[in-house]
């Protein structure tokens, strides 16, 4: 973590002893959350509503389950515990109605699911009631039907849009580093490269467009980037690892993490796999008979 008068050099020891541990570091600012935790906690209350609108946990679990997690959130939150989710919350919560009853998720007496011996999950009646009943509490009116696609992007959407917030922060100096968070400590399906490589691949239309249809406004530079197509493009430039390419040849723009200011030069080509990464350069011709590489030069 990088605090306000932290150093260079503390940094870089703390980077370098993350790899002589053989663990991978990824550099975030202070914050509530730092980076996992804070977009993934979105995830969270995107279920904990979309639950009280209609799809069972069951329905959930199953979309994010087949979308790649090893599991969905409220098996998550069975597996831990509901006691110490959301634990010294002052208002009335799904989770402790839940805890109310004694039911603590696989531990005792299950949570959002019934357990077996074997600690088999089984729907749940209590639960069903539960949510029934705090829905009721709140006045949402259940009935919502959606697909499982649909189910994804309203967990997943806002997890990016909290991403693009870290990035205008500061709090997370490139997407990746997101990426490389969220699959190694949130066990993100890797296939789909991480939230912010996934929502380039979905479209940033598409995901701003959900964002706003569920209520919530999208970051500044996530609708900065839709115009130009690129998910890792901030408005005006980029301040990411950005594909060039949705930039005009010659646009500068103030990099966030140096402040100096970079030009978009001609992308440079890509060489196919095993082919060496150099740059073509102009070779003088060598004499035939010496092997010389000297423009002009007689053999008598």
């Amino acid at each position: 973590m990088r605090g306000a008068k932290t150093s260079k050099e503390v940094i870089a020891t703390s980077m370098d002893l993350g790899k002589t541990i053989g663990k991978v570091s990824v550099l975030a600012g202070v914050c509530f959350g730092f980076i996992a935790n804070r977009v993934m906690s979105k995830r969270s209350l995107a279920a904990n509503e979309l639950v009280l609108r209609g799809p069972t946990p069951q329905q959930i679990d199953k979309a994010l389950f087949d979308y790649g997690f090893a599991m969905g959130p409220f098996a998550m939150t069975d597996l831990v515990g509901l006691d110490v989710i959301g634990r010294g919350s002052g208002e009335r919560t799904l989770n402790g109605d839940l805890v109310a009853l004694e039911r603590l998720g696989q531990k005792k007496n299950g949570g959002y699911y019934d357990y077996d011996e074997k600690r088999k999950a089984s729907p749940s009646p209590v639960a069903a009631k539960v949510i029934e009943d705090f829905a009721a509490y709140k006045g949402i009116q259940r009935g919502l039907t959606l697909s499982d696609e649909e189910i994804v992007g309203r967990l997943l959407f806002p997890v990016v849009n909290e991403g693009v917030k870290l990035l205008e922060e500061g709090i997370a100096l490139r997407a990746s580093d997101i990426d490389v968070a969220l699959i190694l400590g949130y066990n993100w399906p890797a296939f789909t490269g991480g939230p912010m490589h996934w929502a380039d691949s979905v479209g940033l239309q598409k995901v701003v467009d959900s964002l706003r249809a569920m209520g919530i406004e999208p970051a500044k530079t996530l609708v900065g980037g839709r115009s130009r197509g690129c998910a890792r493009s901030k408005e005006p430039g980029c301040g990411w690892a950005c594909r060039r390419r949705a930039h005009p040849v010659g646009e500068r723009f103030d990099n966030p993490g140096t402040g100096r200011q970079l030009r978009v030069r001609k992308p440079q080509l890509r060489f196919s796999a095993g082919a060496p990464p150099y740059r073509s350069r102009k070779k003088h011709r060598r004499c035939s008979h010496c092997g010389a590489g000297k423009r002009r030069h007689q053999h008598r």
